[in-house]
């Protein structure tokens, strides 16, 4: 187990007691728009010169979403989202190039959010949790709220972005997605796709789309987005996920690559990927489409499911990207008592003993444990919350005769999500990744920190902290020199500044973590999801492989 460092520790709990100043600042309403409000860099205390550059590399467009608001109306109209994962979506885009930095600020107009523009409160719509007051019933009947949100727009779709081609997309766990314009920020509307990938036929045999990810991936070898449609039939109560790829000069044509089939619909925040392989782990969830249907609530969607003895609903699916109709796939299942609770992948990749899959685990469903942002903000619940998350390293050979092992990659007495790697490495055997943790002294949830951590040889980890400041997910830029190692590039974020209630792009050196220059202070960010570097220039886009929304 990795340790931490004394001075590192010894600065952590000098800390402790002025610990969370300004968190709750993650979970206010940050509505304030603007565009290309520029900044020259900054350079750390420790470099000695005064000014600093992005390297030609490093030169694009830095993108995390967040969230804008979490109430919306006056007086008898107002209402407050209760679960922070539900409320409206805000991006915020980074331009780096020289040695400035240019910020662009915009509210997601989405149709749910003019809906409730429009309204003066809280539009219909699927969200985990009713708003505080309910919202409105027609008629002041249940039933007319189910209808009313079942038809709202639903279409609130911040957790990650991603580029196909020249099309920018807002995604979440849904079918659908949003396209976003690259310059501007603003919503351009529903992505329509053109394929075929669900048809007429589907339809009328009561097969129906009810998921996908949010976190898609680049082929390792084509370098094309891939990604699953979660389906469900209706009538049986089975579930297929289609895996689809994207060509970046067919941007609106998903291509079917094999459907696997999967027994009892699961939710899947995140996947893995291979040359060959798709890795799809079952958690010992059902994802219950028809219960959020008739219930118009996403708090139905989770059905937790309890296995007397192994089974395919706690366990890796895995699928040859090439197999024919006929090919099953490779079941590989966990104990009984090992149950498959998880968020992100780090990495899948093959060697000689089967396929290596670096997940993020917890001990229970994360997506059904509180959400909401009271729990967010008070320090006593959050500090006592037992529900860890950490990186687990998973062994799983290409047949049902051999048992997985696994070991854990990251502290699990700490917590750490949203991890990152250098994705020039996706699809092999990687020998760093980065994340963001939380308990970083073991007491306060709120002690973040920016981490790296070696896997290779002597495992050591490595933090960027600062007392107070609250990161985001970081996202590596590899350096493009062709001797380039691994760890090479530079690391960027954004932090709030809890003291000040303000916001700093962050620039860090990945291979020491020492930090090399920021930006700021803007205007604060509210509670982020996933930040995404597009290049200036470049078309295709480098993908999300990293909490939930």
């Amino acid at each position: 187990m990795v340790k931490l460092g004394l001075k590192v520790l010894a600065g952590l709990v000098a800390t402790s007691a002025a610990q969370d100043v300004g968190y709750e600042t993650l979970f206010q309403s940050a509505p304030e728009e603007f565009a290309e409000r520029c900044v020259k860099l900054s350079r750390a205390h420790h470099v000695g010169s005064q000014s600093w550059s992005f390297p030609d590399y490093a030169e694009g467009d830095f993108i995390i979403p967040s969230v804008g608001r979490f109430e919306l109306g006056e007086n008898a109209m107002l209402r407050h989202f209760v679960g922070f994962g539900d409320g409206f979506g805000k991006l915020q885009k980074f331009a780096m190039k020289g040695n400035e930095v240019c910020a662009t600020y915009r509210m997601m107009e989405t149709k749910f959010y003019n809906d409730s523009l429009k309204d003066g409160t809280i539009a219909p719509s699927f969200l985990f949790y009713e708003t505080e007051p309910p919202r409105h019933c027609p008629m002041g009947l249940q039933i007319g709220c189910k209808y009313e949100n079942l038809k709202g727009g639903n279409d609130n779709t911040f957790v990650n972005t991603v580029k196909v081609g020249d099309h920018l997309l807002s995604l979440t766990d849904s079918p659908f997605g949003v396209e976003v314009d690259p310059e501007t920020l603003g919503v351009i509307g529903k992505f329509m796709w053109e394929d075929n990938l669900t048809n007429t036929h589907d339809e009328m045999r009561g097969v129906v789309p009810y998921s996908s990810s949010a976190h898609p991936l680049r082929h390792p070898g084509t370098g094309r987005v891939v990604d699953f449609l979660g389906t469900e039939n209706m009538v049986n109560g089975q579930a297929n996920m289609k895996i689809f790829e994207i060509d970046d000069a067919k941007p609106k044509t998903r291509n079917s690559l094999v459907d696997v089939p999967d027994g009892t619909p699961p939710y899947m925040h995140s996947f893995g990927l291979t040359d060959k392989h798709v890795v799809l782990p079952h958690m010992p969830v059902k994802f219950d489409f028809g219960a959020v249907i008739i219930k118009a609530s996403m708090t139905a969607a989770f059905e937790e499911l309890h296995p007397k003895g192994v089974s395919p609903d706690n366990a890796f699916h895995i699928m040859p990207l090439n197999a024919d109709k006929d090919t099953q796939p490779i079941v590989q299942m966990l104990p009984v008592d090992d149950r498959l609770y998880y968020t992100h992948t780090v990495n899948t990749y093959e060697n000689s003993s089967g396929i290596v899959m670096d997940l993020v685990v917890t001990i229970a469903n994360p997506f059904a444990g509180n959400l909401t942002i009271a729990h967010s903000i008070d320090k006593k619940s959050r500090d006592t919350d037992s529900a860890r998350l950490a990186v687990r390293r998973f062994l799983l050979p290409l047949n049902n005769d051999t048992a997985i092992t696994s070991e854990y990659l990251s502290d699990p007495t700490m917590s750490t999500d949203f991890t990152k790697m250098n994705l020039n490495y996706m699809g092999k055997e990687h020998c760093f990744f980065w994340g963001v943790e939380w308990f970083s002294d073991h007491t306060a949830f709120a002690s973040m920190s920016v981490v790296k951590h070696s896997i290779c040889g002597e495992r050591k980890t490595l933090r960027w902290h600062r007392p107070n400041w609250y990161p985001s997910e970081a996202t590596l830029i590899p350096s493009s020199n062709s001797n380039a190692a691994e760890d090479d590039g530079l690391l960027v974020f954004t932090a709030l500044d809890g003291a000040n209630k303000q916001s700093h792009l962050v620039v860090v050196d990945p291979k020491t973590m020492q930090e090399v220059s920021s930006a700021g202070p803007f205007p604060p960010i509210g509670f982020t999801t996933h930040g995404e570097f597009y290049k200036a220039g470049a078309q295709m886009a480098q993908a999300a492989e990293s909490v939930i929304v």
